[in-house]
């Protein structure tokens, strides 16, 4: 963690960054090389050695100054990527725009990327803004390379040679202020890539910040300007929200920014025509997935995507329904969802498997809440293919309302 009492109380904001960093030497900062992942070491020291700049960036460095686990730890150099292929012949080099090298462990893979700068836009990028219309393949300074990234806390470098954290963008001010900031315009920055937008929620609520006024009001002006993003990146980023714990959160965000009414126009509409209890479900539903997966780990995406349309099926319905009495309202609910399934379904790529799997619970769920024990459908339901992830929608649907028993109906003595 910072130290509040050490040179950093004087850090200077985004704004006021210039090309001279701001450095945090070892005695005023707390990351330590016992949580850095071996491997990461392993390429950190091979290109110091070899006379290359070597930082460990982005994310890892941000994770272990707030004292948490990091996932991935990246590594920028000046080394180009034919000479990190040369130093470690466990290196491939993969992508078109620029060359990132991936150097592959037996315990684990870590990415080293050369420095980078903005580049010129490119003529058949003008039409085109999911090809993200900057160009990113031009080999830059530290300075450079730090300016291009999204948000100042992802753009700290930790430099190995020293054990120095080296800030350009003011992003050692915001993470003590705990503030999710674009790095320069940030109407410019979502305008070259609107998924940035996305990203900066999901950011701030996995780390719980908050979103700097100037980057959350860009997100509202700008929302619409989602759709020009490719299908297959909007459900990557959106599995990825889903999937990291803090979705009610980060869904919340989206509410507020219209980010949501923008990607699920469907779902929005039937949310701000029902009444509060319904709508205090939706969220209470993601808020059961993260349990979910704080307690086993990441879910499958029939289960991430199946929480979404389950609570757009109970924003239509009484916790209180009853199959017999409510039987036309249950099926007309129903045939909307499946509607709706399938219109978010294609729009985004969601894999048919996956629609497939979650139409087969939605359809069975009145049932899974009101079995029949001893019928033959109580007895053969078990050996569904979709059984086990109907029962993990049951448990996130029973932690939701309360109701965890509803499970215990189904386990077998």
């Amino acid at each position: 963690m910072l130290n509040p009492d050490a040179e950093c109380m004087n850090l200077k904001t985004n704004e006021d960054q210039g090309d001279t960093p701001h450095v945090l030497s070892r005695d005023h900062h707390a990351i330590s090389r016992v949580n850095i992942d071996s491997n990461a070491l392993k390429v950190l020291y091979r290109l110091h050695r070899s006379g290359y700049i070597a930082y460990l960036v982005g994310g890892s460095v941000r994770d272990l100054m707030l004292g948490r686990k990091p996932k991935d730890f990246d590594v920028a150099t000046d080394a180009r990527p034919s000479k990190i292929k040369k130093l470690f012949r466990n290196a491939i080099l993969i992508g078109r725009r620029f060359r990132l090298a991936h150097i592959r462990f037996k315990t684990g893979l870590i990415e080293v990327s050369t420095f980078r700068k903005e580049g010129s836009l490119l003529e058949d990028d003008s039409t085109d803004r999911d090809r993200i219309s900057r160009m990113h393949n031009t080999f830059g300074s530290p300075c450079e390379d730090a300016f291009r990234r999204d948000f100042t806390i992802n753009a700290l470098y930790y430099n190995i040679a020293n054990f120095t954290i080296i800030d350009y963008t003011g992003g050692l001010h915001d993470l003590k202020c705990g503030l999710i900031r674009a790095i320069g315009d940030p109407i410019e920055r979502f305008g070259d890539d609107p998924v940035r937008m996305i990203r900066a929620i999901r950011a701030a609520t996995r780390v719980g910040f908050a979103i700097e006024a100037s980057t959350f009001e860009a997100i509202c002006a700008q929302h619409k300007l989602i759709l020009t993003s490719s299908p297959s990146r909007l459900f990557e980023e959106m599995q990825i929200l889903l999937k990291m714990g803090g979705s009610r959160s980060a869904l919340k965000y989206m509410m507020r920014t219209s980010l949501f009414s923008t990607l699920f126009p469907e779902i929005a509409t039937i949310y701000e025509r029902t009444d509060p209890v319904r709508q205090d479900l939706f969220f209470k539903l993601f808020g059961a997935l993260d349990w979910m997966t704080n307690l086993h780990g990441e879910q499958s995406g029939q289960i991430l995507w199946g929480t979404m349309f389950l609570a757009c099926l109970f924003l239509q319905l009484p916790l209180s329904f009853s199959i017999r009495r409510d039987s036309d309202r249950l099926r007309r609910v129903l045939e909307d969802t499946f509607r709706i399934i399938e219109c978010i379904g294609i729009r985004y790529s969601i894999p048919r498997r996956q629609r497939s799997i979650i139409r087969a619970i939605l359809q069975d769920f009145p049932y899974l809440l009101y079995p029949k024990p001893g019928s033959t459908k109580f007895r053969n339901f078990p050996k569904r293919s979709h059984f086990q992830d109907a029962m993990r929608l049951l448990a996130i649907f029973g932690h939701a309302t309360g109701r965890l028993s509803l499970v215990l109906k189904w386990e077998r003595p």
